[in-house]
């Protein structure tokens, strides 16, 4: 996976998202397959979040086809992750997401508040990313090989930043 653009947030979309640290990055690979990534970090004790597709999609005029839960075994860890096929005018797209800490991923919005709130009650508080991944589909492009494929290589970096963020407080 190659990087090739770095998209900017509007200034509306960076009030709106209150991240600490935010990557939104265009990536592709030797087969010309295409992947958005967009990763939004907050440190420790942050207790909002930024909601996940399920809540914007349909908000934004996007249908959601189909939502599934998956690990993706080929990662070190594996990562839960949320996956979801959704239509826009005329335009089928699969996203795939997760919330990682430190080594540590999952597929729940209430998991990741959860997890939060244990942390603070045992004063071991990292901060959270969420991380999301957008790749066109059509009949013959793998979209979903494509989300996993980039996952398995970006979550490392992703949870190795949280670290070294977290570290510096």
């Amino acid at each position: 996976w190659k990087y090739v653009n770095s998209v900017e947030l509007t200034d509306n979309e960076k009030k709106y998202i209150a991240s600490d640290a935010t990557l939104y990055r265009d990536y592709v690979d030797k087969s010309g397959r295409q992947v958005t990534a967009l990763v939004v970090f907050r440190r420790r004790n942050r207790r909002d979040f930024f909601h996940v597709p399920e809540a914007c999609y349909p908000a934004s005029g996007v249908t959601i086809v189909n939502r599934e839960l998956i690990t993706i075994t080929s990662a070190n860890p594996q990562i839960p992750a949320v996956r979801i096929k959704a239509e826009a005018e005329g335009t089928s797209f699969q996203t795939l997401y997760w919330f990682s800490s430190g080594t540590r991923t999952v597929n729940s919005t209430s998991r990741q508040q959860l997890d939060m709130w244990l942390e603070r009650m045992t004063h071991r508080e990292q901060g959270w990313a969420f991380v999301r991944l957008i790749t066109p589909e059509s009949s013959d492009s793998g979209a979903g090989d494509a989300l996993e494929d980039l996952a398995t290589q970006f979550s490392p970096e992703v949870m190795k930043a949280i670290r070294e963020v977290d570290a510096k407080k």
